[in-house]
């Protein structure tokens, strides 16, 4: 049989064909696997780019509130330091508070009592003037109550809240006080604290606050996968299953059947290794 042949090409193509199935067929184990294994792997990427965006949507806001805030559903252990309150005024009377929590009310203020003054409704009357100040070391604070009223307004500005004050009785150390100044001074030792766990109600606004970013996040990536996204994850699994189906060795040993038999009837003789 000549190289050059139809016959002699078909011999060979058919004999490459039967070399290439019974390599398969001894070989079917490694090949299912190396299939089921990619079909896995895509099944899994096709899956990740389904819940990728959700995920997404979930950790953002976890992380950043987590950095910005606290970490939620997990009460966290806090620095509590020792938070003080003093109050001071220009007659020299200085007294404390401290507490290893926060007071509800830290606002720095500077009162500034004006002398108690009798009307014409026979009621007595006096101004209480108001000033916010940022936090200051207590030596500075002493030396501002000992100004006087007109320097600490060029210091503070204007009064934040002017009220007055209406009596009609007078106890003898009112009728003979002058004006004079108060101020009551926050600050937190950060040196001098204690460990706490973050109180439950606040770790609860916490987690409430995360679910409700995370309802808003989520239904925006839900809507535009519906309205501007063509994905169809289980359309695509179906197509992947299809392609990397399993091979059946019976399927193959029949075609490799079939291939023998046509080589035998071409070279007239039965095909044997």
């Amino acid at each position: 049989m000549k190289k050059n042949d139809n016959s002699y090409v078909l011999v060979e193509k058919l004999s490459n064909e039967i070399d290439n199935l019974e390599n398969r067929i001894k070989h079917v184990g490694i090949e299912n696997f190396k299939k089921l294994s990619i079909r896995n792997i895509k099944i899994f990427g096709r899956f990740m780019q389904m819940i990728g965006p959700y995920i997404i949507a979930a950790v953002i806001p976890f992380v950043g509130q987590s950095f910005l805030f606290d970490i939620p559903f997990y009460p966290e252990e806090i620095k509590q330091p020792n938070c003080y309150m003093i109050e001071l005024d220009n007659k020299g009377i200085i007294s404390y508070q401290n507490q290893y929590k926060s007071f509800s009310n830290a606002d720095n203020i500077i009162y500034i009592y004006g002398k108690w003054e009798k009307g014409d409704d026979n009621y007595y009357h006096r101004t209480i003037k108001s000033y916010l100040f940022d936090e200051i070391n207590l030596d500075e604070l002493k030396e501002l109550v000992n100004k006087k009223d007109l320097e600490i307004e060029d210091i503070l500005g204007n009064p934040y809240e002017v009220k007055n004050e209406n009596k009609n009785i007078l106890t003898e150390e009112e009728m003979n006080e002058d004006s004079y100044i108060q101020a009551i001074y926050y600050y937190k030792d950060k040196d001098d604290y204690i460990i706490v766990r973050q109180p439950v109600g606040e770790n609860i606004v916490c987690g409430l606050v995360y679910l409700f970013i995370i309802f808003i996040t989520e239904g925006g990536v839900l809507k535009y996968r519906s309205e501007f996204s063509n994905f169809s994850y289980y359309g695509k699994v179906d197509r992947l299953k299809e392609k990397y189906e399993k091979t059946d060795v019976k399927v193959l040993e029949k075609k490799l059947e079939v291939k023998k038999n046509s080589l035998s009837r071409l070279i007239g003789e039965k095909y044997g290794k």
